[in-house]
């Protein structure tokens, strides 16, 4: 019933809106308003649809033309736009670009949103408008004491008058392409064609080397210095621009682009280089609005989809980057980019399994890119999948070479290193140094981390051990098969050590310490031996060796405690 009654009032006043003979009382053109109750895009409440059916009432009432904008809204079927995801706890003020975009997208001469409470709640109405071209204010009204779904559609209405009032009659907007307002985010206006597109003294920053979409805090590669300009091919009109961009020379690429648009006409690929340099001249805002655009002109032009997707999920908009990466997929499954992305953002908001499923398909369907296996290790470790992360690492492993195939041994190790198996963790390191020079500090750090914990162990084995020994052979304390039991405990760990301590090839430099371990080892596995044949056989010969021998290990000990000479 309460469906039934939204798209009937949504139905005829989309007929309204597009027939465009709505009079008021003065013969002229009623102004149109779109009205959005938070939360947009979701399934409202009874008591919020109620509300919204008497505003638009209360709107009409005031010669306005009004329809309710919602999830199932025939206005938005009709033109293909959608509702941004946005809440009443929301900060709206980003919003502003946005909603302007999505009254010019449905001819509308405003756009309001407005939240209420719970039913029965005295939180006052929150209400936004947003004036076609651009003007928006906001506020709150008193709720009436009776807080009926009519006495509160009357208060509002009143305030969304005043706000009418605020922000004064809609303006054009411009002529370039708009899209569908899924983005939830704000998004600067392309540049007049008189403007100046670069601001002056504007650093040069990141741009991504390859079809990924940039990182936030990654670093640029330093670009060439840039010495003359060539020509582009004549039958490319982003030559020129394209090769400043390639050379790091942003800021003439920029005004090139801007040639380019005043001459030819924007385009989706002008649209979409225009954003990388933006991009590279941290004018993010700015690129996304072209990002954007570039889909809007082209939605197959899969790398702008890739670029859009990336900077959303940048901005935490991560289900509309979500969609735009599978809209990329859906045009070229191949695309690697894409993948990777949609796994990230997975991986990023707790749908591990999902990007292990994508990843897995795509490397089955003859993906064959590297970061590919990385990442869907990288999603098996996460989920306890040890067998599966190491196949897929050994796999990058095996086809990469030189710092590529160094990464992935280090990343190996990283995940031996997380399971325990110490031995073969170190084995990888010392393999991604021999491939890797920079990776030398990297090396001996993890050594030392892990014969740190080796050390402690053993040591912590030969105290404890120790202990129980001297106070049965000392003082009479205890039970001979139980301090036996418990020195044999400790003979098989302190073997274990060793054997580990010898199969291990140590960095250059940390040889002499390494050596030095291996001694402490063996001394306190020949002090549990002695220890155990003096409780065989009683001798007090082996009792004074053991004890000799725990001590000279000891010192060892504390030796390695206090580095290399110590």
């Amino acid at each position: 019933m309460l469906r039934h009654s939204r798209a009937a009032l949504g139905l005829a006043a989309l007929l309204a809106l597009l027939g465009g003979c709505a009079l008021s009382a003065a013969g002229q053109p009623a102004r149109t308003v779109g009205l959005m109750v938070a939360p947009a895009g979701e399934r409202l409440a009874e008591h919020e649809a109620l509300f919204a059916d008497a505003l638009v009432g209360e709107l009409v009432a005031m010669d306005l033309q009004a329809v309710f904008l919602h999830d199932a809204s025939p206005l938005l079927s009709a033109t293909g736009a959608s509702l941004p995801a946005v809440t009443a706890t929301d900060d709206w003020t980003p919003l502003a670009t946005v909603l302007d975009r999505l009254a010019a997208r449905l001819r509308l001469d405003y756009v309001a949103l407005v939240a209420i409470g719970a039913s029965g709640s005295a939180e006052a109405p929150k209400a936004m408008l947003v004036a076609r071209g651009g003007a928006s204010a906001s506020g709150s009204c008193q709720a009436p004491v009776t807080h009926s779904a009519e006495d509160l559609a009357a208060a509002v209405a009143g305030r969304l008058a005043a706000l009418m009032a605020e922000v004064g009659e809609p303006r054009e907007a411009d002529d370039e392409p708009v899209v569908a307002a899924d983005t939830g985010e704000a998004a600067a206006p392309a540049p007049a064609a008189d403007e100046d597109t670069v601001p002056p003294a504007v650093p040069a920053a990141e741009t991504p080397a390859t079809d990924e979409p940039p990182v936030e805090g990654e670093q640029t590669p330093a670009a060439p210095e840039a010495g003359g300009e060539p020509a582009g091919p004549t039958d490319d009109p982003l030559g020129a621009a394209r090769a400043a961009y390639e050379r790091g020379d942003y800021e003439r690429a920029a005004i090139l682009l801007r040639e380019v648009a005043n001459e030819s006409g924007p385009t989706a690929q002008m649209y979409l280089l225009r954003a990388r340099v933006r991009v590279a001249l941290q004018l993010r805002d700015e690129a996304l609005d072209d990002l954007q655009r570039a889909v809007a002109l082209d939605p197959e032009l899969v790398e702008a989809r890739v670029w859009l997707a990336g900077m959303l999920a940048e901005r935490g908009l991560w289900q509309n980057a979500i969609d735009h990466y599978r809209q990329a997929l859906a045009v070229d499954p191949m695309n690697v980019s894409a993948s990777l992305g949609l796994a990230r953002v997975y991986r990023d908001h707790g749908h591990r399994r999902k990007g292990i499923a994508l990843l897995s398909d795509a490397i089955r369907a003859g993906q064959s890119d590297p970061s590919l296996l990385v990442l869907l290790a990288e999603l098996h470790q996460l989920e306890g999948n040890f067998e599966q992360a190491e196949a897929a690492l050994l796999q990058v492993v095996a086809v990469t070479s030189g710092e590529a195939q160094a990464a992935a041994l280090e990343r190996l190790g990283d995940l031996y290193a997380g399971a325990g198996r110490n031995r073969n963790a170190l084995t990888c390191y010392l393999r991604a140094a021999e491939l890797s020079q920079s990776r030398a500090s990297m090396v001996r750090r993890r050594y030392l981390d892990v014969m740190a914990a080796a050390d402690n162990s053993v040591h912590e084995a030969l105290t404890s051990g120790w202990s129980a020994f001297e106070e049965y052979a000392r003082d009479g304390i205890g039970e001979r098969e139980m301090v036996y039991r418990r020195l044999s405990e400790v003979r098989a760990q302190l073997q274990e050590a060793m054997s580990f301590a010898d199969s291990v090839r140590p960095p250059e430099g940390l040889r002499a310490e390494h050596a030095r371990r291996q001694y402490a080892y063996s001394l306190a596995v020949e002090a549990t031996v002695a220890a155990l044949s003096y409780l065989d056989l009683g001798d007090d010969a082996m009792r004074e060796r053991a004890t000799m021998r725990q001590r000279d290990a000891m010192a060892e000990f504390n030796g390695l405690r206090a580095g290399p000479g110590g």
